[in-house]
């Protein structure tokens, strides 16, 4: 029952992954580069947690926000401008600038109460440990 609620929401995420995609369209024509997904983010497993890593150059830590909710992790917060536009002239902008947030399905369950975030140098390091249910154990043969 739990796997069918949890795949109900793979057309919502796919969705939101297109809609990401097609809102990184330069429409202005001010960035010169494909930006992509904003943040980007890695996930790691070791034997007893997850890891994820998300790059947010430029974003006070005071403006993410990290939900997680069964088995979905949702980032989300907003990037300020480091200058006012209407005091200069745009010739060239890289970085995107404005809210972000992302959905991601993990993929074990996690001990939310233990959860561990870190933010440095414009880098979020989110420690989620796993379940115990999500644990591999040893089964002695008798």
């Amino acid at each position: 029952m739990v796997g069918e609620f949890a795949r109900s929401w793979e057309p919502l995420l796919s969705l939101q992954n297109a809609l990401e995609k097609a809102m990184n369209q330069d429409f202005f024509g001010f960035a010169t580069t494909d930006r992509g997904v904003f943040p980007p983010i890695s996930v790691f497993k070791d034997q007893d947690h997850l890891l994820l890593t998300a790059e947010l150059p430029g974003v006070d830590k005071n403006q993410i926000n990290i939900e997680i909710k069964n088995d979905l992790f949702r980032l989300y917060g907003e990037r300020q401008p480091e200058v006012d536009f209407k005091e200069v002239s745009v010739h060239r902008r890289e970085r995107t600038l404005g809210r972000f947030d992302r959905t991601l399905k993990l993929p074990f369950s996690i001990d939310t109460d233990q959860v561990v975030a870190r933010y440095e140098n414009g880098v979020l390091k989110v420690t989620l440990p796993l379940a115990e249910s999500a644990k591999t154990k040893k089964v002695k043969i008798s």
